[in-house]
């Protein structure tokens, strides 16, 4: 087909799921969309829409996508219809024959509801967009990994568990429960594998023709006989003694063991497999967080026992300590601390980062209303962003006009189409901005007062988990030495540290004075103003850092 033929398009929509009741409506979605803008625009269309359900993370994997690229190579079609730029790409290989295809001018044209992309574009638009799309995929399964490595650490499993036990959610909390009408069935599997009086093979054959077990129904299968992968999966599997296998490594799960570990160590003697190291059952929350301020090698804990003379038994205790293990560098530092020692210290450097309750919810009152001003100062924004942004689009369609009819010569149209490019570019750019500002700044101030309300609190009754949590949001450059801990605290906390403690002692002082009830809470006023209003008055500017950290607004 040559370059100057008539553009005809193929309409291509894509959905990452291949599950077919979870596409079925965004593939629809995406067609009704692409028809308005075929009607809008008047773009001849080959053919029906070309659709499928597959990811583009992978280059070469989608059929439907490789065979379209064949069929405009052969002339079929010199352009494409598709809701985004990232429906056809989602990997650089794919986004690089793409924007090579469009330069050649083999596709002449890429329509999308938000913007066209034509062959003499400037390319790195569509570089950029491409490369967003890519990174989304790359951070979208970073954070999942992420999400589900803390939900292993908690001791709860990420996917779909065991037969013989369920996943259940109760208050909002995945957990996992047995059932009751498989667990005993497959512990009593376990006793007989055990108990060498009945091989695999004659355990399953018996589970499936004489008790009729059958795997769990589930919304797309399930409700099968137990096949002899099956088996040997079960009597495999270290989740069955409590322990959840992720990544290669074993982590203590919260569910109920069905077997113990010698009973599990050996079955896999019976099957002839080597037992597996197991984690050790030592909690200690703060490894990992904090380094040795001599050597600058990290700090390492290990437990030890002592004989009670006035309980009349061993005692366990957690000593925290520098591991040594920097070659070629001396460390001095002997001994260790214990782990009531540590808290002790952490508590304390928590106090100074505890603001009264009423002060919280003074703060976050005057938050609020500030924030309903940010609202409506960006609602008023967002409006003009938006009527700019047609404007654009106006320009940009009288500027095509202008060109087909010969009114305005290359090099001129090429210039100001750039320019209205960049522009909108820019302007879609701030739109963003102005639709996450007030949110985002109300939220991050939110964290900021929970944080000082509640951590001092929340490290007391925590478990290890959230008591690293606190820690960290402390602050960074966390070193032990001489058997005393030192913190440089994050930026957002350093007004509290060192403005809070005398507006608490004015406080105080007014709550317990002897004036009229007025007059007292005009003084509190007055002292929280000051305290406040002597803070940037850009709120994201003081505590930008929270989100690099840990803390989490506890559910009211």
């Amino acid at each position: 087909m040559s370059h100057n033929s008539p553009l005809r398009y193929f309409m291509y929509a894509r959905k990452s799921s291949e599950t077919e009741d979870r596409q079925t409506q965004s593939i629809e979605t995406q067609i009704t969309r692409l028809r308005e803008l075929q009607q809008r625009k008047n773009l001849p269309v080959v053919g029906e829409p070309l659709t499928e359900a597959c990811s583009a993370r992978e280059p070469g994997k989608r059929p439907v996508f490789n065979q379209m690229l064949e069929r405009i190579k052969r002339g079929e079609a010199n352009g494409i219809l598709t809701w985004h730029i990232s429906r056809l790409s989602r990997n650089p290989v794919d986004s690089a024959q793409i924007s090579w295809l469009l330069q050649t001018g083999v596709i002449q044209s890429i329509e999308t509801p938000e913007r066209p992309y034509l062959p003499n574009d400037n390319v790195l638009f569509m570089a950029l967009e491409g490369a967003m799309a890519n990174q989304y995929l790359l951070d979208l399964s970073r954070n999942v990994k992420s999400g589900m490595l803390r939900r292993v650490e908690k001791g709860i499993l990420p996917n779909k568990c065991a037969l013989g036990y369920r996943n259940v959610q109760i208050d909002n909390e995945h957990i996992i429960v047995k059932d009751d009408q498989r667990f005993d069935l497959i512990k009593k599997m376990w006793d007989m594998v055990l108990s060498e009086s009945h091989t695999p093979a004659k355990v399953l054959e018996i589970a499936n023709t004489m008790w009729g077990l059958k795997t769990r129904k589930t919304k797309h299968g399930g409700d099968k006989t137990l096949s002899r992968s099956t088996i040997y999966k079960i009597l495999s599997n270290p989740f069955y003694m409590g322990l959840i296998q992720f990544n290669g490594k074993l982590y203590q799960g919260n569910h109920v063991a069905m077997v113990t570990p010698q009973e599990y160590d050996q079955v896999q003697i019976i099957l002839g497999k080597k037992t597996q190291a197991r984690p050790k059952k030592h909690s200690f929350p703060f490894t990992g967080t904090m380094i040795c301020g001599e050597c600058r090698g990290a700090i390492t804990a290990e437990t030890k026992v002592r004989f009670s003379k006035k309980q009349n038994r061993n005692l366990v205790h957690c000593y925290y300590h520098c591991g040594h293990q920097k070659k070629h560098v001396t460390c001095h530092q002997r001994g260790g601390i214990s782990s009531e020692e540590l808290e002790a210290m952490i508590d304390e450097k928590l106090r100074k980062s505890t603001i009264l309750p009423e002060f919280t919810a003074w703060a976050l009152s005057v938050l609020q209303d500030r924030h309903q001003l940010e609202i409506d100062t960006s609602n008023s924004l967002y409006e003009n962003q938006q009527k700019a942004l047609l404007d654009l689009e106006k320009q940009r369609g009288n500027l095509l006009q202008m060109k087909m009819k010969a009114q305005i010569s290359d090099d001129d149209f090429t210039t100001l189409r750039n320019q209205i490019n960049t522009e909108v570019n820019r302007l879609r750019v701030a739109v963003s901005n102005t639709e996450h500002k007030a949110d985002n700044w109300l939220e991050n101030a939110e964290k900021v007062f929970f944080f000082a309300r509640d951590a001092h609190e929340a490290f007391a009754t925590g478990d290890d988990h959230r008591k690293k949590e606190i820690l960290l949001s402390l602050g960074y450059n966390i070193i032990l030495k001489d058997k005393k801990l030192n913190i440089d605290a994050n930026e957002w906390l350093v007004p509290i540290q060192n403005d809070y403690p005398a507006l608490e002692k004015e406080h105080i002082r007014l709550e317990q004075s002897d004036c009229n009830d007025d007059n007292k809470k005009e003084a509190l006023a007055l002292t929280h103003t000051k305290w406040l209003g002597d803070r940037d008055s850009n709120p994201n500017k003081q505590i930008q850092s929270l989100l690099s950290y840990h803390w989490t607004i506890p559910q009211e």
